[in-house]
């Protein structure tokens, strides 16, 4: 799972060859190159999308894109682009606790459950409105935000009408809504007309936007098919089912609060331990802004916090991360146990990790190619009691051949650990 080397440059059969390793934090001051091939739908059509953005990076201006300016100018692309840097570079294993499409949505959520419920538009083909989105934090109560994309700012000052099946049932002021300049998108704060949007939707089977932008007056045309199992899915992952608060499978229960607190951003670490995503430092990043996807801060019992963070710069599939324990005092690095060819060992960074809050549980997925079709998976049982806290390793399992065969997925890869396990 630990490995080394220095980043190669990507042929066009990137995925179906095996990962250029990570460059140490010594010699990354050169080359990378980020391949993203997603298959998506839109407007009606089959998509194969394949976005590719040369990075040249230097110690000294961070990183500067030199080709595929229209990354930056086409807003569908840029927002399909975060979308697979999520789902195929590996940075997702650490961010989606959950995810699962159901027809025309799809569903994401954070480690710290935070679920997103969206759907892009079905027409016109160039939508002034790109996606509509429900977001929704974990714990009693949440609010549910909704979301609308937009590849460019629409009129000041207009509304934002939602027709259900032909009826509208609800219109808000731009005015009230945040925008958020990286993803285009205006963020409309939880409150009852939300919920009363939700009510007319679930009972719909087509959603009209209608907006006013540059261009003059417009409606976007999206699918509700798959919402109420959108729906059903979230409030699983968040632990509602059957809650009052529950956004579809009601109940007399309370929803459970989830003490994880999800850290994007350097200046979210804690100033014990900054410095070493900063500069030189052993987790540094080329644009301190790469930092993000994946770190998290969890409560673990005993008055310890687990927090998991990014360290230095993904490659095109694999993201590290390294792991410390804070004990009020003091914040010291974990060492993880694993299975190396000479026997038992342990490493200081996971890659791709999945955390499981309620069972204390870490998994990480190394992925030797974009198919992952091979490479290393391990699972790991936080122990905070006796002379921890430590990492017990319960699963270490790997496939050196990248053949397109996926051996039932790495959970299903033959065992290094526990012995003799099948």
């Amino acid at each position: 799972m630990n490995t080394k080397g220095p980043i190669e440059p990507m042929a066009d059969d990137w995925a179906t060859k095996p990962m250029p390793h990570m460059a140490p934090a010594s010699n990354r001051s050169r080359l990378a190159w980020i391949r993203v091939i997603s298959d998506v739908r839109l407007a009606g059509e089959d998509w194969a999308l394949v976005i590719a953005s040369r990075l040249v990076a230097t110690r000294g201006h961070g990183w500067h894109q030199d080709s595929h300016t229209a990354l930056r100018e086409n807003f569908r692309m840029r927002l399909l682009l975060v979308t697979a840097l999520l789902c195929v570079c590996g940075v997702s294993a650490a961010s989606a606790g959950s995810y699962k499409q159901i027809k025309d949505f799809e569903v994401s959520c954070s480690v710290a459950l935070a679920c997103r419920i969206q759907t892009p538009a079905k027409s016109p083909a160039h939508p002034a409105v790109s996606a509509f989105t429900l977001s929704r934090k974990a714990g009693p109560d949440a609010p549910l935000e909704v979301l609308v994309a937009a590849p460019e700012a629409l009129a000041g000052g207009s509304d934002i009408g939602f027709v259900a099946d032909g009826k509208e049932v609800l219109k808000l002021p731009l005015a009230k809504a945040s925008r958020n300049e990286e993803t285009g998108e205006y963020g409309f704060p939880g409150d009852p007309e939300t919920m009363k949007l939700l009510d007319a939707l679930r009972n719909a089977s087509k959603l009209e936007i209608a907006y006013k932008s540059g261009a003059g007056e417009g409606r976007s045309t999206f699918s509700l098919a798959g919402l109420v199992g959108a729906l059903i899915f979230t409030d699983e992952a968040q632990g509602r089912l059957k809650a009052k608060d529950a956004l579809q499978v009601k109940g007399e229960g309370t929803s459970p609060t989830i003490d994880v607190r999800e850290i994007s951003s350097i200046a979210d670490v804690p100033e014990a331990i900054r410095g070493r995503f900063k500069d030189t430092g052993s987790c540094s990043f080329y644009d301190e802004g790469q930092f993000g996807y994946g770190g998290f801060d969890a409560a673990v019992g005993n008055d310890l916090r687990l927090l998991v963070l990014p360290c230095g710069d993904a490659g095109a599939y694999n993201q590290p991360f390294a792991v410390f324990v804070d004990r009020g005092s003091e914040i010291d690095q974990l060492a993880l146990p694993d299975m190396s060819d000479e026997g038992p060992t342990t490493v200081w960074q996971a890659w791709n990790i999945d955390w499981d809050q309620s069972a204390r549980v870490m998994t990480a997925f190394f992925k030797g190619r974009g198919l992952g079709d091979c490479g290393s998976w391990n699972k790991w049982k936080l122990r905070t009691e006796g002379d921890g806290p430590a990492f017990v390793l319960l699963e270490a399992r790997a496939k050196g051949e990248c053949d397109g065969e996926y051996g039932g997925g790495p959970e299903k890869w033959p065992a290094l650990w526990p012995l003799h396990a099948k």
